[in-house]
């Protein structure tokens, strides 16, 4: 299970908007590995804020965070 996990980058699994802080239940990561923040960087972003509207089941970038 690790093993897919370290494979996995963060990715939204709710509509987030602009300003909200990212937490465990609008944030997730998700296999397969495509998006720009790795799975290892999760607890990192957690906290943060969002600089635009997000919307479900979108992968995450460095340029989303604050």
């Amino acid at each position: 299970m690790t093993f897919h996990f370290a494979f996995s980058t963060a990715c939204s699994i709710s509509n987030i908007k602009k300003g909200e802080t990212f937490t465990k239940e609008n944030i997730w990561v998700k296999r397969s590995g495509t998006g720009k923040i790795l799975a290892e960087h999760f607890k990192d972003i957690l906290g943060k804020t969002a600089t635009r509207d997000i919307q479900n089941d979108e992968q995450l970038t460095l340029q989303d965070i604050i």
